[in-house]
């Protein structure tokens, strides 16, 4: 049986690994590739997630649409999603284990939302 691979970078992967040892990007979470821009596609919004206490919340769908449809079609966008990947998981885990934590970012998250709901 041959080892995963990296989505990202295509490096070879324990069975175990979060995150790609060789380009630092979650590898758990991944679900499918985009083929029109070549970000990944995941669905994981990792602070969100943390903050409702789960990936189903309707939040948290307005935010990967978000992702989606506006941030990944572009440049600039596409970099904030791979610096997003890179620096969010520790803050997510410090998030989760606080509940001030997770009704600060919840509070913090809404005028965002707000503003991106259909």
């Amino acid at each position: 049986m041959s080892r995963p691979r990296c989505p990202y970078c295509n490096a070879k992967l324990s069975p175990w690994e979060k995150y790609c040892l060789s380009c630092e990007n979650p590898v758990e979470h991944i679900t499918s590739k985009q083929p029109d821009n070549g970000i990944q596609k995941s669905s994981a919004c990792f602070i969100a997630t943390a903050a409702y206490g789960t990936s189903m919340h309707h939040d948290i769908d307005v935010l990967r649409d978000w992702r989606d449809k506006s941030l990944s079609i572009n440049p600039a966008g596409r970099k904030f999603i791979q610096f997003y990947y890179k620096i969010s998981p520790p803050i997510a885990d410090t998030i989760r284990k606080s509940n001030i934590l997770r009704k600060m970012t919840r509070i913090l998250l809404k005028p965002l939302i707000r503003f991106l709901k259909p």
